[in-house]
């Protein structure tokens, strides 16, 4: 998978499956960019929280999407659920830059237990055919991505608040994980 963005706008597209062609955004190419690239760009909370929900928003494209794609009885419902958490994030992260939701709250984030079962399952594609194991496995190598990213970036700033906000990111992406984890865990796990 990789990371295209947009040089304008700023927004973030992730591809699962390269295709023949180009993704344009505001009448350009996007660019694959380099995390290099990436951590240096954010100045300000602001920008990581705008950064942070056309992430949501792209994963809430992609949940959709994959939902009117699929063919197996229950895998599209799971797949509209998780396409409306993306949503709620995005909504969070709006509050948050609005004012409308205490950042210091937010910056105050629990310690989220892993379970680690993303680090035991094989990657899957997206298919027609997806099983609810399937989704599941996507969605939940999806938070872990997106927790790694931000973790990485907070790794990288010297700049203690943007630290802090980059911490809680990845705290909020755990707590997805772990959801997910939590439903493989019951589902796929006791049936086996």
């Amino acid at each position: 998978m990789k990371i295209l963005t947009c040089k304008k706008c700023g927004k973030t597209v992730e591809v699962i499956k390269e295709g023949k062609g180009e993704l344009i955004c505001c009448g350009e190419k996007m660019s694959e960019e380099s995390f290099a690239e990436e951590k240096r760009s954010f100045q300000s909370v602001e920008e990581i929280l705008e950064f942070a929900m056309n992430k949501e928003e792209a994963a809430f494209a992609f949940y959709r999407d994959l939902a009117k794609k699929v063919k197996t009885k229950g895998v599209d419902k799971l797949l509209l659920e998780l396409a409306d958490q993306e949503k709620e994030h995005k909504a969070l992260f709006l509050s948050l830059l609005k004012k409308k939701s205490s950042l210091k709250k937010f910056l105050k984030p629990k310690k989220i237990q892993d379970l680690k079962i993303s680090d035991y399952v094989i990657d899957v594609s997206p298919s027609e055919d997806l099983t609810i194991q399937e989704a599941l496995i996507i969605a939940i190598k999806r938070e872990k991505a997106s927790f790694d990213l931000y973790t990485n970036l907070a790794n990288s700033t010297t700049d203690a608040k943007l630290k802090k906000v980059f911490k809680a990111m990845a705290q909020e992406e755990a707590g997805h994980k772990l959801k997910l984890e939590s439903i493989y865990d019951e589902v796929i796990y006791k049936e086996n």
